[in-house]
């Protein structure tokens, strides 16, 4: 096998074709390089993909995000949000937090443990649980991303359309339906399920369909709150000032909203990178799922902006009260060493006639 391909080899089938176990050794490499959902797709020695460490920093990143984004909710912190869209935001946080702490461990065990690879039995399960998690992350984006449709395009009837029962619906909806389909597909080809560690083709496909499915309804809604947005906005006729601060909203809410969808859609490819490995090369698989970790680690300041502020309006506060604390802690060790200076002074000049007089008798 060529040296930048993964070392340990799966079993193969005798008797073929030299160049079919060519095909199937190339296939075999190219999959080191495409079966992680989240794109820690990568071995220790691979020439053509990032080293495991890299995938360190990001995947620590995005787990210090969803922890401060789940402090502050709970705390309260989070304002200009109501009752409901904090269910929603906060299934988004949690399916991400799931999704990055097993994809952070798991990279652990295979930077730290010499007999772990990608081609275990137990990675096989593992890479499936990370499918079911980026499936239930991508509904929970598609309910966040109809919150704000419904916020942004029906203002009036928000409060009537999307109730708590209907928010704790869509939270339960969002996590119940990928699991139990790819559990369904999975238990259809049980026999032949992780095989060589491999997912089946029915599990690939069911998750390609969730993930198509959620991303498809986020990229839509997104689309529809910046063409509404502008829409509404046009037709108003307001003063200079109020035009200019019309204007200046109505460009920052249409950014915000076409930028979230381009890149949900920029996330999408990577579930059918997995049939058409054969025929793309190992740098168009590398920047696809580069753009999926992108589309995960950004996904605080992207999709729930109100979180993320209050996140980091927390990390300010916090900084602002340990300098304050740094500095009164400065000044009072200068004042306590301004004292005992004024106190030794003192001391002396008091003891300083004492002391030749009582060294002349």
């Amino acid at each position: 096998m060529h040296p930048m391909f993964f070392e340990v080899t799966a079993p193969k089938p005798q008797g073929r074709h030299p160049y079919l176990d060519f095909t199937v050794d190339m296939v075999m490499g190219r999959q080191v390089a495409l079966d992680f959902p989240e794109g820690m797709n990568v071995t220790r020695k691979s020439e053509l993909s990032f080293p495991l460490e890299v995938y360190l920093l990001p995947s620590c990143v995005t787990l210090i995000g969803c922890v401060l984004a789940l402090c502050v909710t709970l705390k309260g912190k989070v304002s200009q949000q109501s009752q409901e869209a904090t269910y929603l935001v906060v299934s988004l946080v949690v399916s991400v937090f799931l999704l990055s702490s097993l994809s952070l461990v798991y990279l652990v065990v295979l930077l730290t443990v010499p007999e772990a690879t990608l081609w275990d039995s137990s990675a096989c399960y593992v890479k499936l649980f990370q499918r079911a998690l980026s499936a239930a992350s991508c509904f929970s984006l598609a309910c966040v991303a109809l919150d704000r449709y419904l916020a942004i395009c029906w203002p009036l009837r928000y409060s009537e359309l999307l109730t708590k029962p209907r928010s704790l619906m869509l939270v339960a909806c969002s996590w119940l339906v990928p699991f139990v389909l790819l559990l369904l597909a999975c238990l259809a080809d049980l026999s032949t399920l992780c095989v060589n560690s491999q997912h089946t083709t029915s599990t690939l496909a069911t998750y390609a369909a969730l993930y198509f499915l959620g991303g498809s309804c986020t990229v839509v809604l997104y689309a529809l709150v910046a063409s509404e947005f502008c829409r509404s906005r046009g037709a108003l006729r307001l003063g200079v000032d109020a035009a200019e601060f019309d204007k200046m909203a109505k460009s920052k809410t249409t950014g915000s909203a076409l930028t979230a969808a381009t890149l949900c859609f920029l996330s999408i490819p990577h579930t059918v990178v997995p049939f058409l490995s054969p025929v793309l090369p190992i740098i168009v698989i590398r920047i696809v799922h580069l753009l999926h970790r992108v589309h995960i680690v950004l996904f605080l300041p992207v999709y729930a902006k109100t979180t993320f502020k209050a996140v980091c309006d927390m990390l300010a506060s916090c900084l602002v009260h340990v300098w304050g604390r740094c500095i009164s802690w400065r000044r009072s060790a200068d004042d306590g060493s301004e004292t005992r200076d004024k106190s030794l002074f003192t001391l002396t000049s008091q003891s300083s006639p004492r002391g030749p007089q009582s060294f002349r008798t």
